[in-house]
Formats: C-alpha cells, structure tokens, sequence
C-alpha cells in the first residue's frame, strides 16, 4: 500500500520528533552536568580556600616564627665553643617545653659543627654537608625553606623541616638552623574537616609526594603525582571513576593541597535525565498523532506555566516543586530547573554548616566597625556561650579592642592592600580579661556597593605569652635578674645602633676581686647570696637609664648614657665605694668584697667589640694595680695604632 504524502510527511515529522526529543533530553543532561561542574568547581575552591587559610596558613605561619626567631640567636656564630652552646641548647630546651608538634632542633656551621636537641647518636660517617636540611639552607640563603618528607639521621623518623641561614643577612651565611616538625597537626586539621562521602584532602611536597592526607590509606597520590600541574576542576581517570579535583597552593611553601571528590556524589541526581527522554520519544513514536496533536494544544499552556513558575524562583518563599507532571521535554526543563535551585541551597546549606561549625571564630562587619554576624566559636573566644549572647552585648569591633588605634590601622591596612593576614591585636574578653587575637581578613564590595569585612580570628594568647616567655628566659641572669651576656649584648646592640651617633655611650666591665676565695670560705651558697646584694648595690649606684649585665661568674657589664667620660668614671667610683663600704650580712656575719672597673669610651666609628676590648684592658690595669680601683682605657686612636703595630 502506497503512503500518500501527507502520510509521508507525517511519519517523517512524528521521526524527527522522536530525534529531537531523544536529543532535547540528553542536551538537558549534559547541560545541567555542565552547571553541576562549574558551580562544584567554585564550591571546591571555596572550601579548600577556606580550609588552607584557617588552618594550615596559621600552622605554617607559627612554625616559621620559631625559626626566624631562633635563626636569629647571634650565639648560633659560636657553635664549637661550649659556654655558647650551653646557653644555645638552654634556649632551645624552652621550644620544645611550649610547643606540642617540634620535636627536633638542629644547626650547623661551615666547620661541619652540629648541635641539636634531644640529644642522640649520630652515625659515624655523619656531615652535615651531605643532609637534605644543610644543602637546602644554604641553596636558599636568608629565606626560610621547607623540605621533606626524608628520613632524620638521628630519630629515624620520616620528617618534614624548616631550614634557613644564620645570620639572618643573606650574605655570607656561617650556617644553617633548622627545625623538624611533627605532621600530626597537620594530619588532624585535614581529618577534621568535613567532606563529601568518599572525598580526600591530600597535601603535597613540590615533588608531589604526599605529607598528609584526611584518611589513613589515600587512595589518590598516585593520580596526583601523574598529573602535570592540573589547576582543578572536572577530570576523567583511566580505570577510575571520574573526579572532581581542586588545589590550592600553600602560603611560605612548595606546597600544595588537593580536594579529590568522585562524581558519583554530585551527578547520582541527574542521571534520570539520560534515561527519561527515551522513555518519551518511545511514547512520541507509538503515539505519534495524539502526541503531535496534545503537543500543539498544550504547548502554550505548559510554556505560561513554566514562564510562571520561573517567576516565582525570583521570589524569597520559593519552594522547588514540579508544575509539569507529563513526561516530555517541559518536565525536563521543570527538574533541570529544581535541580540547579537544590544543588544552591546545598551550596549555601554547606557554607551554613561551615560557618557554625568552622574551629575559627568567623565575622563580617563594616569599616565602620559595626558586627553584621559572628558564628558561635567567635563569641566562645571572647567568653560569651554562644553568638546570641554575644550579639545581646556587643554590637561594634571597637567594644573588642584594647587599643582603639589598633582597628584603625587594621582598617588602614585593608583600604590599602584588601587583605591582612595574622594581624596580632591585644582584645578583651566578656570578663575584662586581656587576649592576644590574631586577624585575618578581607575587603568585599558588596552587590549594593557597600563595602564589607570579613574574615576569622584565632586566640593566639598561649603563643604571645610563650614567646615572651621564652625571651625572658633566654635572656635574663636567673641569679641575679639582671641581663645575661646574651640578653646584654642584644639588646645593648639594638640601643646603640639605633643612636646616628656614637659618643652618647661609656662602657664598663667590673669584676668582683678574689671572689674565689669567698665561695672557698663560705661555700657558693654564700657565694651567690653575695653576688645578688653586689647586684642590688649596682642598681641603687646606678641611674635607671643605665644598662646592667651580669656576663660571667662574678663579672658585670655596664652602659652608661653619658657623653663625658668625667660623669662615666664619677658613676663607676661610686658604684666602686658603695660595694666596699657595703658588706653583705649574713647571719650576722658581714662577707666583703671589692670590685675593680675599667672604663672605656663607645667612640663615633666605633663598634662595641673594640669598646668592649679596650674596657676589659682597663679592668686588666685595675687588677695590676692592686685591685679595688677604677682605671680608664686609652683612647680609639691610641688603640689603632696598636693594631698597626700589630700588624
């Protein structure tokens, strides 16, 4: 039987809606796939951008300030000799006591010298010229570096290190100072942090082995480590299921930090897409003429009503739902549509989760200073139960501030760079208690054009008071509470150098006389009973601009503010009288000393070695002429010609 024409063209029409259907279906597919991808894509940079600023930029950034702190110790230039290195491993005792994740210290000098902390064995063939750490430090001069994971020669451990030069001048390093560095931290931060089902976090070295990962046995190092610097985003893997994949590269270090998601956890929802529009063109080829003919009828109804339900998505009570319930290519675009919708409020659902939940006190505000919201772990911070009472007290920034100038430099900070990081301030907590506050934050314009701020704070009090600590220790004469040599020298060097011009400045070096013979008849208990009054005794002599150190066993050092060498020897006979004539009484019983001092100029040009030279020939002197006496050094020019003569 022959078709007519109108048949013909009708069969071919009821085809090519079969085509078109089967096609509008996986079109729909693969363009809500796409959307899927571009919006996880954000939403995966968005989380591990958060997860590497609140956590692992905070943990990099108080383990390099151990190490410039420490690179930093001038006593790190004498390390074969053993009063140095003494108080060099004392100091570095202090780091391991207050810190929880340092577990070794280290340095080593150009004379292949190594000291470090705790102690053990190292091999017999050992030079530091051959380990990772030295070679690193020295490739790298006067920046710090991280490196590792590698094996440590004395624990036997897989470690990962922060190495940098000494001095801290690029030029010329003496050596290098490292500090090794327990990943468990690290480790805890990735496995607290809450991912999709089957999702990792993995950091990675610059040589893409992996330091730590979110789970025990990460199933995705070897996919990374194949990978030639993927910037994230959707990827197919060859006898695996697809990924989605985001990385971010970690601040002060070569490394990065990758988020492996597969894609079964974001595309199990729209599967149905692919299978849905067979199902319909099936109905369109079995049915072709009621189907073309309900299709023109209700074409322009299903249209208002979708036009309709679009419009309503605008509105701020918009509840997804299906308003086309027939199986054709309107449903699709009715379900692609509330997918997208659910797929934003899983969005904003999991930056609500994030928000609550986040281990760092999170708070948007204007420069203004007034709180637009805080989470709960902000408002515990500062002693308050929870945001609701926190926000009940506390409406502007400025509340929080011990210093209101603090906010404003804060604030001039922003307006300059549009980002501050690990801004350290002195807040108040809800009992009026002080508190070390480290901020982090940025400014946004808003879509109104108003200009926000918005950001997190951590309580940094522990490592503000530990480090104040640590230099009160590390520099004070536990004896006598004066300077030490170290301490001294510090920070006698940072009071001159700050002085354009010397000659503001006389030195003196005072030593007890036969003081051997007290700790012989007394015993050292006397000993030290006598060289606490000497101290006390140098205090009152003294004025309070004038710095004090005990730099040996019964040896002081003195640095005047004076310009006249007249006053500089006035105060030095004063202080020599006040200790004759003042015994120290001790169960009755009166113990004398007498001290010698020389006295020397810190002339224009001069340095305080030569300064500190020249005052210790005059001590010498002083010895020589019976002790109990006070003798001035020659002159600066006097004391060049003797090097000329010298040479």
């Amino acid at each position: 039987m022959l078709l007519n024409t109108r048949t013909r063209l009708l069969l071919l029409f009821v085809f090519l809606v079969f085509l078109l259907t089967t096609a509008n279906s996986f079109y729909s597919y693969y363009i809500s796939k796409e959307k899927i991808i571009e919006a996880e894509a954000s939403n995966l940079q968005d989380l591990i951008q958060s997860v590497a600023t609140a956590g692992i930029d905070s943990w990099i950034n108080t383990r390099l300030s151990y190490l410039e702190m420490l690179a930093a110790d001038p006593l790190l230039e004498s390390l074969d000799q053993e009063e140095p290195v003494t108080l060099l491993l004392s100091s570095w005792q202090v780091i391991l006591d207050v810190t929880e994740d340092v577990f070794f210290l280290y340095a080593g000098d150009l004379d292949d010298n190594i000291q470090f902390l705790p102690p053990g064995e190292l091999p017999s063939d050992y030079t530091v010229f051959d380990r990772p750490w030295y070679m690193a430090g020295m490739d790298n001069a006067g920046v710090p570096t991280w490196i590792g994971p590698y094996t440590e020669a004395v624990t036997g451990e897989q470690v990962v290190s922060i190495v940098k030069t000494f001095p801290p001048a690029e030029d010329n390093p003496q050596g290098v100072m490292a500090v090794d560095v327990s990943l468990e931290c690290l480790q805890n931060i990735l496995a607290s942090i809450a991912l999709p089902p089957g999702a990792e976090l993995s950091l990675f070295d610059q040589e893409n082995n992996l330091i730590a990962a979110s789970v025990k046995n990460p199933a995705y190092e070897e996919i990374w480590m194949e990978m030639d610097q993927y910037k994230g985003g959707f990827m197919e893997v060859e006898g695996m299921d697809a990924l989605f994949v985001a990385s971010k590269s970690i601040n002060e270090t070569p490394w990065t930090l990758a988020l492996f998601v597969p894609r079964q956890h974001f595309f199990s929802s729209i599967l149905p897409l692919r299978f849905s529009g067979m199902v319909v063109g099936m109905i369109a080829l079995l049915l072709a003429i009621l189907i073309i003919y309900f299709m023109f009828r209700n074409v322009a109804g299903k249209t208002e009503k979708l036009v309709s339900y679009f419009q309503e998505a605008v509105g701020e009570k918009f509840s997804p739902r299906m308003v086309i319930e027939d199986q054709d290519e309107f449903m699709v675009l009715n379900k692609g549509f509330n997918q997208v919708i659910n797929d934003r409020e899983t969005a904003e659902s999991r930056f609500a989760f994030l928000f609550a939940n986040a281990p760092v006190g999170i708070f948007y505000s204007n420069p203004a200073g007034e709180i637009e919201t805080v989470n709960d772990e902000f408002a515990r911070i500062y002693g308050y139960q929870d945001a609701e009472e926190f926000n009940k007290e506390i409406s502007s920034m400025y509340q929080l501030y011990v210093d209101r100038n603090d906010r404003e430099i804060l604030i001039r900070i922003l307006r300059k760079e549009e980002v501050v990081k690990d801004f350290v301030v002195e807040h108040k907590n809800k009992d009026g208690n002080n508190l070390w506050i480290s901020i982090n934050a940025l400014l946004k314009s808003g879509k109104n054009g108003k200009i926000a701020i918005e950001g997190f704070v951590l309580d940094v009090t522990r490592r503000v008071e530990g480090e104040k600590e640590l230099r009160t220790t590390a520099n004070t004469d536990e004896l006598t509470g004066l300077w030490n040599r170290r301490g001294w020298q510090l920070f006698v060097h940072k009071v001159v150098s700050q002085e354009k011009e010397y000659g503001k400045y006389h030195l003196l070096i005072c030593d007890l006389d036969r003081f051997k013979r007290v700790n012989d008849a007394y015993g050292h208990g006397i000993g030290d009973m006598v060289l606490k009054n000497v101290a006390t005794l140098m205090r009152q002599s003294l004025r309070q601009s004038d710095i004090i150190a005990r730099i040996g066993g019964e040896e002081f050092a003195v640095l005047l503010s004076t310009e006249n060498l007249q006053q500089a020897c006035k105060l030095a006979e004063r202080v020599r009288q006040t200790i004759a004539n003042t015994p120290t009484i001790i169960e009755n019983q009166a113990v004398e000393v007498t001290i010698s001092i020389g006295v020397s100029a810190v002339s224009n040009g001069d340095d305080m070695k030569a300064a500190f030279q020249r005052a210790d020939r005059a001590l010498y002197k002083a010895k020589k002429k019976g002790r109990n006496v006070v003798c001035v050094a020659e002159s600066p020019e006097a004391d060049h010609r003797v090097e000329a003569n010298d040479d």
